[in-house]
């Protein structure tokens, strides 16, 4: 019969083994211009680093006081010929435009956004598994943002 001894050794040397697994280290960027034209040092220190991910900003969401509803703002235009790696694309969304939409209205602009996503998506190529979104909400807003 097997000891518990050894069983608790064998279990140990297991978890040693799998923890000194080296693991890869993935380096992404995040581009925040609003025109996405990469020059040589870019795209060397892509390469150099071996980057496979990059995370681009498509545009901002905004509404002015006197505006209805929310706008985008500044989308991102491409230079298609320098993409050779994945992209997830970013929105950020200014904390107004949750402090003045009405709940009601959420659904219309997370279709809106998709629309306008999907468009640049397609425009470029590119199907990504995500989109990130970034608004620095508050207590106030926290209940629309993450209803969005």
């Amino acid at each position: 019969m097997i000891s518990k001894s050894f069983l608790f050794l064998l279990l140990l040397a297991v978890i040693i083994l799998c923890a000194c697994h080296k693991r890869e280290k993935s380096i992404s960027f995040y581009y925040w211009k609003t025109s996405f034209l990469l020059d040589l040092q870019e795209i060397n220190t892509i390469r150099n680093n071996k980057v496979s991910m990059l995370y681009v900003r498509y545009f901002d969401i905004d509404m002015a006081s006197e505006d209805a509803q929310p706008k985008p703002v500044a989308p991102v235009t491409f230079d298609t010929t320098k993409l050779f790696f994945s992209i997830t694309p970013v929105i950020y969304i200014k904390n107004r435009v949750f402090e003045r939409l009405d709940s009601a209205c959420i659904s219309s602009l997370c279709n809106n956004v998709f629309k306008m996503v999907a468009a640049i998506n397609k425009s470029i190529h590119k199907n990504p598994d995500e989109v990130q979104f970034d608004c620095d909400w508050t207590v106030t807003t926290k209940d629309k943002y993450f209803l969005f």
